[in-house]
């Protein structure tokens, strides 16, 4: 099934491989040498370390899915400006988007293999395989799937509409807003992971929402047929009305 403009709860990006143009767009400005020799990449906006423990990440076919699950989003506008992170799960730790890089845009070169976090004296150390930064929430990810070992898929994105009908709607949700790729921001939603323990939808008020799943397809799913459901809430207003 082809990549459309078309919303539509029945049309999803094909299993197959999409191909999009764009100008992949630049990595991480600084580079340094730590003491053990390992490359550590710092990045704007970024609140951990990264320290690259190769250049190369798994061979995997849901890495292709997953850039065509980013590009499908942005056409649908369920993430401004191409923002946004999505991850799936691996054997020893998760392939995530890079950060600062445009879903729109994303190629294979800009995905990145998080095997580990640990506790750095001024600031949380991502390990990863791959060449850029992973998202600046990867630390978000990252305890998603710690707190949620039978989650494979997570999709953090920007559904606008859905944000403001969250009321409305009932969907879970944070209490207050934190800054992004914040330790306050991880808390907050560990605490609604903990008080919502069946849930595979959340929303980050003022951010964004999480869609979480087993498969690329069904996470996906989820986030469109939540778009959706918010359309059909809003017209149904202005039918009311």
């Amino acid at each position: 099934m082809a990549v459309n403009n078309k919303l539509s709860t029945n049309s999803y990006p094909s299993l197959s491989p999409g191909k999009y143009g764009g100008r992949i767009g630049k990595p991480a400005k600084y580079w340094r040498i730590i003491t053990l020799g390992l490359y550590v990449k710092e990045d704007i906006g970024v609140k951990f370390k990264t320290v690259f423990l190769s250049s190369s990440i798994l061979d995997d076919p849901r890495k292709d899915l997953l850039i065509e699950w980013g590009k499908w989003f942005v056409r649908l506008g369920l993430a401004p400006l191409s923002m946004g992170n999505l991850s799936f799960r691996t054997e020893k730790g998760f392939v995530i988007t890079a950060t600062g890089i445009g879903l729109e845009i994303v190629e294979e070169d800009n995905l990145t293999e998080v095997l580990g976090v640990e506790e750095g004296r001024n600031l949380p150390v991502i390990y990863v395989n791959g060449k850029v930064v992973p998202s600046r929430e990867s630390l978000l990810h990252h305890e998603i799937y710690k707190v949620r070992p039978e989650v494979k898929v997570v999709f953090h994105l920007h559904d606008e509409l859905v944000m403001k009908c969250v009321d409305e709607l009932n969907l879970p949700s944070t209490i207050g807003e934190q800054p992004p790729g914040s330790e306050e921001l991880v808390r907050e939603v560990n605490r609604l992971l903990n008080l919502a323990k069946n849930a595979r939808y959340l929303v980050i008020r003022g951010h964004g929402i999480i869609s979480m799943g087993e498969t690329l397809e069904d996470t996906g799913r989820m986030v469109v047929d939540m778009n959706q459901m918010a359309r059909d809430y809003v017209a149904g207003k202005m039918t009311e009305g």
